[in-house]
């Protein structure tokens, strides 16, 4: 089956040169009428699905119910308009299994992109893309009674998060590439949930290492207030060991979605859990190691080298054996960081007190400037990792970081983003 975008009118376009029995036409819906007039002039026209919202998102549910449903084989997809040339392109390269590198990493990198093939095969929040205000107003209306998220569609981590409310008023000057300009999208929050990441690495789609850490604070917090960003070995280790198994095989299901290349493919995906229903809702993925030092939390406690492992495997073609069954932490291992405020940094503690850690690195010097930047990531203090040996003595030395971390001080004045 040939599927064609076509958001324009058919008068001037020769869509009866169609073979009626093996293409359909994608077609906003506000032209409807104009198809119906146009097609009653012959005797066979192709099949014509209508959509209301003329998107990505809407697309990949249509032609995902094709195959399954209709069992329908994806011979082509393209279109003669410019807006959907990129569209078409991802849905032609996907349904037809052409991948690539460019392809794949698109996949990973673009948020909406991501979510939009993500559709039906794990738990997500609801999303739009925003090209009017419209976009928003339409999605808080499908989902009401809700706190909202708008994120560039090419942000990670803390860069280009914002939290809304439904009476929050859109700042368009907030956004700095527009924020009708169809690189932001909204979607909604999710409460009453931690946040955890799985890291490790595929070969091809198949996980072959797989690791779980927790993160103390949602990266939203993070964000909206001076925090601590700690990231350690996951509790669900010790407490539900059931759940990393479930994180684990809804992984294996996003790389088997995105069909990975037979390299090796390093993942960090972060999700959105309740222990206690079990539930797993998808915050994002991305084609790399996690930030927070994650590869040196992963040597510490599970005694592999992600790095060394990953880096042999693309220069020299080693592959390293790994173990078919979940592998177990030996210890706790943490990385800690705390938001830096802005103004003047006009003291700090001694490196000499931090000796006790397994390494420390300060981003910042005395009487240094610090300023935020939008839509950049927020930037922090300092780094520091260390080693646990149960929850007590986590505890013990979170609050031991705590205390040094408070040690920073900053002289607040007015400044402003730059």
């Amino acid at each position: 089956m040939n599927i064609i975008l076509y958001r324009y009118s058919p008068w001037i376009s020769k869509l009866n040169f169609l073979n009626y029995d093996n293409s359909i036409l994608f077609v906003p819906i506000k032209q409807k009428d104009a198809y119906e007039k146009y097609a009653i002039q012959f005797e066979q026209f192709p099949r014509i699905e209508y959509f209301k919202e003329f998107t990505l998102k809407e697309f990949v549910k249509v032609i995902d119910y094709l195959i399954k449903e209709e069992a329908l084989v994806i011979n082509s997809i393209t279109t003669q308009c410019e807006e959907d040339i990129i569209d078409a392109g991802l849905l032609n390269d996907f349904y037809k299994s052409e991948y690539s590198e460019g392809f794949i990493n698109t996949c990973f990198r673009d948020k909406y992109v991501m979510r939009s093939f993500l559709q039906g095969v794990i738990e997500q929040p609801d999303f739009q893309l925003i090209s009017s205000p419209s976009d928003i107003e339409d999605f808080k209306k499908r989902n009401s009674n809700n706190d909202y998220v708008i994120k560039h569609r090419l942000g990670f981590g803390t860069k280009s998060v914002r939290k809304i409310s439904s009476s929050t008023v859109i700042d368009t000057v907030d956004y700095v590439d527009g924020i009708y300009s169809g690189n932001y999208l909204i979607e909604n929050y999710v409460p009453d949930t931690m946040m955890v990441s799985n890291d490790g690495y595929a070969i091809g789609s198949e996980i072959k290492h797989f690791f779980v850490h927790d993160y103390d604070q949602s990266v939203l917090t993070v964000v909206e207030s001076t925090h601590e960003h700690i990231v350690r070995t996951s509790h669900l280790y010790k407490k539900n060991i059931n759940l990393i198994e479930k994180m684990k095989e809804t992984s294996q299901k996003i790389l088997k979605r995105f069909n990975a290349l037979s390299a090796i493919n390093p993942f960090h995906i972060e999700w959105f859990i309740n222990p206690k229903q079990g539930q797993l809702i998808l915050c994002e993925i991305a084609r790399r190691y996690g930030g927070a030092s994650i590869p040196s939390l992963v040597l510490n406690s599970f005694h592999v080298d992600l790095l060394k492992e990953y880096w042999e495997n693309i220069s020299l073609d080693k592959v390293v054996d790994t173990p078919m069954e979940l592998e177990l932490p030996s210890i706790i291992s943490v990385s800690y960081q705390r938001t830096a405020e802005e103004g003047i940094l006009k003291s700090l503690p001694e490196d000499a007190l931090f000796e006790w850690t397994n390494f420390y690195y300060n981003f910042f010097q005395k009487n240094q400037k610090i300023t935020y930047k939008k839509e950049e990531q927020i930037p922090v203090y300092f780094i520091a990792e260390f080693s646990c040996q149960d929850d007590n003595d986590y505890q013990h030395k979170k609050q031991k970081m705590k205390l040094l971390s408070d040690m920073f001080i900053v002289e607040k004045s007015k400044v402003y983003f730059e």
